[in-house]
């Protein structure tokens, strides 16, 4: 409900992927699949949104096709790519992503909102990141982070 008047307040992009987000943590898939039909409009949000989808329903086959896409779409976007590969249950490539990007400078900046835009818990295992393991430990927070989203495909 809250999600829907945001998206009747400020319809951007961002509201829109907060609404998709609401109904697939409310289970109301169908919901999803019909804002996705109705409001993605741009051709890289529509397979983002579809792709949400298919990761919430257990949807292998259609993961599998919206996957390789999305990563080109957002090839410049290591952190969406993270969220991507996590959701899809892909723990190996989710890790890589994850080292790479702790090894960059800076790069707990970019790995702070990962578990945001994920909504998936852990995104990676902590220990493949170990400067931002350490930030973590060092500022008293706990991992992993909670998910009112549980995503089928993802086992950790």
């Amino acid at each position: 409900e809250y999600a829907e008047r945001g998206m009747a307040i400020a319809p951007h992009t961002n509201t829109s992927g907060a609404l998709l987000r609401a109904y697939i943590a409310a289970g109301q898939l169908e919901k999803g699949r019909s804002f996705v039909d109705q409001r993605f409009t741009k051709h890289d949000d529509e397979v983002d949104g579809r792709l949400l989808l298919a990761a919430a329903s257990n949807d292998e086959e259609q993961v599998a096709i919206l996957l390789p896409e999305m990563r080109q779409l957002r090839a410049d976007r290591l952190e969406v790519q993270l969220s991507l590969f996590a959701r899809a249950g892909d723990r190996e490539e989710a890790n890589r992503i994850a080292a790479e990007i702790d090894a960059r400078p800076y790069g707990h900046t970019t790995l702070m909102s990962v578990p945001v835009e994920c909504v998936c818990g852990a995104p990676w295992d902590i220990e493949v990141t170990p400067n931002y393991a350490a930030l973590i430990e060092q500022a008293g927070y706990s991992w992993p982070p909670r998910s009112p989203i549980n995503w089928p495909m993802k086992d950790w």
